[in-house]
């Protein structure tokens, strides 16, 4: 989008995991965690997909056979929640926490930030078949995750209070500083990529059904920007073709010149992207065709198997030895930026 707003001081672009069409149900990001625990290439398998799966179903039922929601005695005292689940925003913020620790590994898989998928998949899969045991399967894959916590965050309130605070971080932060209360103002005005559990393909989490646009979008943005009862807030800023973002960038049909567009496969972002045509998230998120799809001939796709969030960014052999696929995309940008600046 740097390029397609100043054409005239960028010779050329790399656009590495660029989810260039703006969503604001991002069903598709679960869509692509499920595909990531069932791929084979990284350590994922049907098995570890199915155990998911059943994970999710059996702890949705011990949450919804009580009241208060998540009060039984059969939960694993690792997977209570840690305060009272009053309402369905609570159990929201509930199960996002479970669905979070696996769209976290898929996202960074294999980027020096372990666990990978392949230790959640052994993880998931280390036992009997029975409903009790896979919920000690899961306890056993969060922990990976989440350590030595003694419950799951379920309050809705206490998870959005940290965005309400409008101060910038203090000089000096380094690595404590936040921007996330300006990435999700940016997510309610204008993007959306609020990460659902509605997708109706490969999706494993669905039985996890109050992480909607409404509970994990709508509601976020109306309590972190203090938007009074009457704001009928209803998403990002829309027109009659869809997202302004998209009407005023093109989505997927890129109109500038120069552009290399990257991305792995196994990435939830890129479901949002430029890929192949061949990917299962060709088009994704546009049933009605509106912005299809379409390069120049100056414009090129790199499509890395098996790599995740803005893989190529990284350094030649900075993890070990490169996987042949990201090699070859290495050497196809490197190319493509030598033509640039010819």
């Amino acid at each position: 989008w740097f390029k397609l707003k100043y054409p005239s001081v960028v010779i050329g672009s790399v656009a590495s995991s660029a989810p260039v069409f703006a969503e604001y149900d991002f069903a598709e990001y679960g869509e692509v965690v499920g595909r990531a625990l069932s791929y084979p290439l990284i350590g994922g398998s049907d098995q570890c997909y199915s155990a998911v799966e059943k994970a999710v179903t059996t702890l949705k039922t011990l949450l919804d056979s009580t009241t208060p929601a998540g009060s039984s005695e059969k939960i694993p005292s690792y997977l209570r929640p840690c305060s009272p689940i009053d309402g369905p925003l609570d159990l929201a913020t509930y199960e996002a926490q479970i669905f979070g620790a696996f769209q976290g590994v898929v996202q960074y898989n294999l980027e020096n930030r372990p666990p990978y998928v392949s230790d959640l998949c052994t993880a998931m899969m280390d036992s009997n078949d029975d409903d009790d045991d896979i919920l000690s399967r899961l306890v056993k894959t969060l922990k990976l995750v989440y350590g030595g916590v003694t419950c799951m965050p379920s309050s809705f309130a206490q998870s959005v209070a940290p965005l309400q605070d409008a101060k910038f971080s203090q000089p000096g932060c380094d690595l404590t500083c936040s921007s996330m209360r300006q990435w999700i103002y940016q997510s309610c005005h204008e993007f959306g990529y609020f990460q659902t559990t509605t997708g109706d393909e490969m999706n494993p989490f669905a039985a996890f059904d109050t992480v909607t646009a409404e509970n994990a979008g709508a509601a976020i943005c109306k309590a972190a920007y203090n938007l009074s009862a009457g704001v009928d807030y209803a998403g990002p800023a829309a027109n009659a073709e869809g997202l302004v973002a998209n009407t005023a960038y093109g989505a997927r049909n890129l109109a500038a010149h120069n552009i290399t567009a990257v991305n792995g496969n196994m990435d939830p972002w890129h479901s949002l992207g430029i890929v192949n045509t061949s990917d299962p998230f060709f088009n994704a998120g546009d049933p009605s065709s509106r912005f299809p799809q379409h390069v120049t001939p100056s414009e090129s796709i790199v499509f890395i198997d098996g790599t995740a969030h803005c893989r190529d960014m990284y350094a030649t052999n900075v993890f070990g030895q490169d996987p042949e696929a990201v090699t070859w995309a290495h050497g196809k940008i490197r190319g493509n930026v030598a033509a640039y600046l010819a």
